[in-house]
């Protein structure tokens, strides 16, 4: 009996530790908080969501995903994009990640007495990581992205005001918490 005590407690840790089959598809929702803005112009953001589907190839995840996240709480502003993404596989129960993707943005908030809505778009690169703990297939997932690119900002004013415009370097940073089922 105490020989199989034993030889399950050197058994488990090396079950644990093994490689799990990676499996070829999987796909996230998340919901986070994050902004988005052009240099020398005003930052946009709120609280939003995140769907994303990817499939492997060759130890690339090839990715498909969709922000959409309040504009400061009176429009929406919307990141369509496509990205590649590495995995650790140490552990069958947590993995790390990261990756980068390429898209546009896009959004618009009404803005009561001005002409016209407040509008941002852009393109940008984005490039991403972070960590899924759980089981083999459900797991937590804690992401943060960092859209970089080129954009342009226009602020509606108070009427007869013209809207004020901005355009350069576009950056932001969002938080995502959600699950990821593979």
């Amino acid at each position: 009996m105490r020989r199989l005590a034993v030889s399950a407690v050197l058994l488990v840790p090396a079950v644990a530790s093994a490689e799990p089959d990676p499996g070829i598809l999987y796909a996230t929702a998340a919901v986070g908080v994050g902004g988005v803005g052009v240099s020398g112009a005003r930052s946009v953001g709120g609280p939003g969501f995140d769907l994303a589907a990817a499939g492997r190839y060759r130890g690339w995840w090839i990715r498909v995903a969709l922000t959409e996240m309040e504009m400061n709480f009176d429009g929406k502003l919307s990141e369509p994009r496509v990205g590649v993404e590495r995995r650790t596989y140490d552990n069958p129960n947590a993995s790390a990640f990261v990756g980068i993707d390429a898209g546009i943005l896009s959004g618009a908030e009404a803005v009561e007495d001005t002409i016209g809505p407040t509008t941002l778009r852009g393109g940008f690169v984005m490039p991403r990581g972070g960590v899924e703990a759980g089981g083999e297939h459900v797991r937590f997932r804690f992401e943060l992205d960092f859209p970089l690119g080129y954009g342009h900002d226009v602020e509606a004013q108070e009427c007869p005001d013209p809207p004020r415009t901005s355009t350069g370097f576009l950056r932001g940073v969002t938080l995502l918490l959600g699950f990821t089922v593979r």
